[in-house]
């Protein structure tokens, strides 16, 4: 039977180990401290409310304690105590980083506070934000995340592509950084795969936007195809003058650029002439 925590014989008197002193329960099997109406032995967040287990990255730490909710991660590692988990910290060895935000896109609500800029409504689907709308630019963006050094990290599948003979010869999908809405794309730089379809040429693109129809300015290099179906893992990092945007698919193509332009503004996502599903955004703010 049990006192307190403390495990008693039927006469009520503590159980005790020489070695150890009195033998303590773990917990009974329903025991759930975070009132979430999971189990503690079940719960993936133990210690934090999280009723649906919601585990994006598939790592066995629910999304709401997880330190790399997008980035599987088991071991949790943290080597710079920052709580950001070394796989997904944009620097793991110093402190001072933080993940502004994270969505999953699990449910409707989740994707409160992303506003478009230009084109059609998002929607949530199957776990995901979704652009079918392949007619002309779509930008989403965080207007409530403004920051001067940031990350912006995104799980991005190619849904559909413009055939070849209609619209535009590029197609593309991306993540921005340093976003402001404008009179026609707005400002800000773009880490994005491009295909242009005249001549079959995929490159991985550091863009400048300089609220014009095109980008103002583009800094690229070689990457694999871009294929209806992957899922490619962007990963762009912007501080003032420097600059790193990496796509992965099976491998990291990666662009580095120095251009100054803009110095701090939103997080966000854009496609064009291709239908999008995002698995997950998740926003990092770089310390000083």
């Amino acid at each position: 039977m049990l006192t307190d925590g403390a495990v008693v014989d039927d006469g009520g008197n503590p159980i005790v180990d020489a070695a150890v002193g009195p033998v303590i329960d773990a917990g009974a099997p329903n025991d759930d401290d975070d009132n979430d109406t999971v189990p503690n032995a079940l719960d993936n967040c133990p210690t934090i409310a999280n009723t649906q287990q919601w585990d994006e990255d598939g790592d066995g730490e629910g999304d709401v304690c997880d330190n790399c909710p997008g980035i599987s991660n088991a071991d949790q590692m943290d080597g710079d105590g920052d709580q950001v988990g070394d796989a997904c910290d944009p620097r793991p060895t110093v402190s001072g980083d933080a993940i502004v935000r994270f969505d999953g896109f699990h449910d409707g609500p989740s994707s409160t506070g992303w506003e478009v800029s230009t084109g059609s409504a998002w929607t949530v689907t199957n776990d995901a934000l979704v652009q079918a709308d392949r007619s002309t630019w779509q930008l989403l963006y965080r207007p409530d995340i403004t920051l001067s050094r940031m990350v912006v990290e995104a799980s991005i599948t190619i849904d559909s592509i413009e055939p070849s003979g209609t619209g535009s010869v590029w197609r593309g999908t991306g993540t921005l950084s340093f976003y402001t809405p404008g009179s026609s794309l707005g400002t800000g730089y773009e880490c994005t795969q491009w295909q242009q379809i005249s001549n079959s040429m995929n490159d991985v693109y550091f863009c400048r936007l300089d609220d014009a129809t095109t980008a103002g300015y583009c800094n690229s290099t070689g990457s694999p195809q871009m294929n209806t179906g992957s899922e490619y893992l962007y990963v762009h990092t912007q501080m003032p003058g420097e600059a790193t945007c990496s796509i992965t698919e099976s491998a990291a193509i990666v662009v580095n650029d120095g251009d100054s332009t803009y110095s701090s503004g939103n997080p966000g996502v854009f496609a064009y002439q291709v239908g999008v599903s995002i698995d997950h955004i998740t926003i990092y703010s770089i310390g000083q």
